[in-house]
């Protein structure tokens, strides 16, 4: 088992899982409780996610220590790379759920097409 844990792949998947089943919760429950449009409730769990994803990404992922001048560069080259990939989930989502017409499977759809694209960048780009 800690062999597997070792694996980046096999870590990013896990806190993949984790950012999307916390931010799909807090939706249901948004969706349910609240008289909110879905696009402001996509937004509001896909910054809850992007946080998540960083920080268990920077700790867990990626194993990244060191000063807080490092952790601000990659919490920097993150968050760059989010305002892109943000505006495109956003757009994705808004095709997804108007071709679908189901929220959360235009929400499981978009995260899982940006899951790719997020990898890429991680590991080249942002905790390179």
């Amino acid at each position: 088992m800690k062999a597997m844990l070792d694996q980046k792949v096999v870590r990013f998947a896990i806190v993949g899982t984790t950012s999307l089943v916390v931010p799909a919760a807090l939706s249901a429950w948004l969706r349910l409780t609240t008289p909110l449009a879905d696009q402001t409730i996509f937004a509001i769990s896909s910054v809850i996610a992007i946080e998540m994803n960083y920080l268990l990404n920077h700790f867990f992922t990626w194993k990244k220590a060191g000063t807080f001048t490092a952790l601000a560069g990659t919490w920097l080259r993150f968050h760059i790379t989010k305002a892109f990939t943000f505006l495109i989930g956003q757009i994705l989502f808004f095709g997804a759920n108007y071709l679908t017409g189901n929220f959360f499977l235009a929400y499981c759809l978009t995260v899982l097409m940006m899951t790719f694209a997020n990898f890429g960048l991680q590991k080249h780009y942002i905790f390179k």
